[in-house]
């Protein structure tokens, strides 16, 4: 009997990302969801670099989050992400997240005004029979509204170890239903035993709608990612990825570390 083993991931599933044989740095491709040639969710790594944090042993680790979508037919409303950091031996005290960046991002997508007018009338008795005057009052307001685009980052800890995993969630401005935030750069700052390998599992959460002509609404499909793809693997030996210079990580100004470039202008001529 013939056995098909399907390589490519069905809708819903996560492509797996395979750490190669006996290779014990991680890879530069973290997580990739890939269900077709117009959506993506893909984290790549940038920079892992290996220093000291108030003179402890600790990683700097920056991510790279990538979401892809056509506009309008297809869109994805929210993400969930989740690292969890481990040591592999036993014994050793876990990893602990002592700093992230961004922790909390707000972007106004979409302003919505109101306009309210109440008006009420009086009949006031003129001193002749069938004969009033009307008093009119009215009054109006206007009530302005912000929709925000919100990304949220968070440590929190496992059942048996304290900030061992950091945490980005994002979800779209709900009146503009543009979609979430398709580009951003994540830092971590996570202390570990001299020394000693760790790794990383990823875990995402997505909400992806395709638009439906004949109901006129996006058909939703939730994606969860569990361990599909192979941990994150770290050596203290193997850096990887454009270094910073500093001497300690606590003195990093880490908003600034996870700006990105603005679009440069175009050149003359183009549009």
């Amino acid at each position: 009997m013939d056995i098909t083993i399907p390589l490519q991931p069905n809708s819903g599933e996560l492509r797996p990302q395979h750490n190669p044989p006996g290779f014990s740095g991680t890879r530069e491709n973290a997580l990739e969801h890939d269900p077709d040639d117009t959506t993506m969710v893909n984290i790549r790594v940038e920079t892992i670099q290996y220093g000291k944090y108030a003179g402890q042993p600790a990683a700097l680790i920056i991510l790279r989050f990538i979401a892809r979508f056509r506009p309008g037919i297809k869109r994805l409303r929210s993400f969930h992400i989740s690292i969890e950091y481990r040591h592999d031996a036993e014994g050793v005290e876990q990893p602990k997240v002592v700093a992230l960046a961004p922790e909390d991002c707000r972007g106004k997508i979409f302003t919505e005004e109101r306009e309210f007018s109440a008006s009420a009338e009086l009949g006031v008795p003129l001193g002749l029979p069938d004969l009033t005057a009307n008093a009119g009052i009215q009054r109006s307001s206007a009530m302005t509204r912000e929709h925000e685009m919100r990304l949220s980052g968070w440590r929190r800890s496992s059942a048996d170890a304290p900030d061992n995993i950091a945490v980005w969630d994002c979800v779209e401005a709900k009146k503009a239903a543009k979609g979430v935030l398709p580009n951003f750069r994540a830092l971590m700052i996570v202390k570990h035993s001299e020394n000693e390998p760790f790794h990383a599992v990823l875990r995402l959460d997505v909400d992806r709608g395709v638009w439906n002509a004949g109901t006129k609404l996006f058909d939703w499909l939730t994606l969860f990612g569990k361990r599909e793809d192979d941990p994150l693997l770290f050596d203290p030996r193997q850096p990887l990825g454009t270094p910073v210079a500093v001497e300690d990580f606590r003195d990093l100004d880490l908003d600034e570390l996870v700006k990105l470039q603005p679009i440069p202008v175009l050149p003359s001529g183009y549009n």
